[in-house]
């Protein structure tokens, strides 16, 4: 699927038991959390010793960071604004801008295909905010001006 090796449904199974079942109880090099909250804090045991987490959220305060660094996992923060939110990133921006470019025209080419999960009229913005705080949304939602 998409090029991935071993895909695990997290809601249908123990994601933990199920990526240490794959790698014969060493855990996976890296995890990629877009989730937060409970998921990251599992995260940290699905990780190999000296293995990567990455999240895109604040994890919860009830992290077992001792488990994390005993475990010596590089933990990672990303969040694609931070050049937005900072002066001092002039070039990140501009980089970023030409990532977005380059996209923007494998999206026309037809080459990358974003997936939409529903659409909303903009005076429906808070409705589709609360659906991507359910935490279940696959794909994009797409605000339209009509």
């Amino acid at each position: 699927m998409l090029g991935a090796d071993h895909v695990i449904h997290y809601p249908e199974c123990d994601f933990v038991q199920a990526a240490l079942d794959w790698t014969g109880d060493r855990g996976v090099d890296v995890v990629l959390d877009t989730l937060g909250g409970d998921i990251f804090r599992r995260s940290l045991a699905a990780a190999a010793v000296y293995g990567r987490v990455v999240t895109l959220l604040e994890p919860d305060k009830d992290v077992d960071w001792k488990e994390a660094r005993n475990r010596n996992l590089s933990i990672s923060f990303t969040l694609m604004l931070t050049p937005m939110l900072r002066d001092d990133l002039r070039a990140a921006r501009q980089h970023q801008g030409e990532i977005l470019r380059r996209c923007a025209a494998l999206v026309e080419a037809g080459t990358l295909k974003p997936l939409v999960s529903r659409v909303f009229p903009l005076q429906e913005a808070a409705a589709a905010h609360a659906l991507i705080e359910t935490g279940h949304v696959q794909g994009k939602l797409v605000l339209t001006m009509d």
